[in-house]
């Protein structure tokens, strides 16, 4: 059994959430980015601005969500996603993410261009996206995440080899497919392609999500907490 905590620390407001088990089965938390952000507050209400005076915290909130199993490997040093999915996606961004309508959008990367000719994605970086501990996403680390995930998954469906990825530049990484593949800008908004920071210890996980690692405890609970310098 499963507890997962993702606790939102928000400027004037303190919610929190937190799990019950049931026998049986693994449940995970999943904090109310609702009740972080204020929506749906009615005026008067705690925890809203218009009620007067300084905002009085809301209430903690559950949500209780089954899932199979606990997946979130510690044990295997040379898995790309140790630590990383499904439990902690939020720990994480992507290159590019999908959006409600499941088209392809930028997320960590502004923008992207492909050239037939050589068979090449140029990712270009946002600047100034910050890891958990401070430190700057460069392209170094998103070939660090990519070389992580070939090696363990070298038949991998995105037809990525060993040499297919390239620092262009600090902000600019270049992915060359060992085929040709007009689905990967897509396939690699899969949250296992999430960016590590480089050499960091996977477990103590460091992203640029919305959510910082703040703890785990196999098939007990798994704590993150909302990261105020999220880009």
């Amino acid at each position: 059994m499963l507890t997962v905590a993702r606790r939102i620390r928000a400027r004037r407001r303190a919610p929190y959430a937190q799990l019950t088990m049931a026998p049986g089965c693994v449940l995970v938390l999943v904090a109310l980015l609702a009740a972080a952000g204020g929506c749906g507050e009615r005026r008067g209400q705690p925890g809203s601005a218009d009620s007067g005076g300084t905002p009085e915290p809301l209430e903690h909130q559950t949500i209780n969500v089954g899932v199979g199993a606990d997946r979130y490997l510690t044990e295997l040093a040379s898995r790309p996603d140790l630590g990383k999915y499904p439990l902690n996606a939020g720990v994480f961004d992507t290159l590019v993410r999908m959006d409600e309508r499941f088209q392809v959008e930028p997320m960590l990367a502004e923008r992207w261009t492909y050239d037939q000719a050589t068979n090449t994605y140029r990712f270009m970086l946002r600047h100034g996206v910050r890891f958990h501990d401070g430190v700057e996403l460069t392209a170094g680390d998103v070939k660090y995440t990519f070389d992580l995930i070939i090696k363990s998954y070298p038949h991998n469906y995105e037809e990525l080899g060993t040499d297919s990825v390239t620092v262009a530049d600090r902000y600019t990484v270049a992915v060359t497919p060992a085929r040709t593949n007009q689905r990967l800008v897509e396939q690699i908004a899969h949250p296992i392609w999430g960016v590590n920071r480089q050499a960091s210890n996977p477990l103590q996980p460091i992203g640029t999500g919305p959510f910082r690692f703040i703890g785990y405890d196999r098939n007990t609970r798994f704590v993150v907490e909302r990261f105020d310098g999220y880009w």
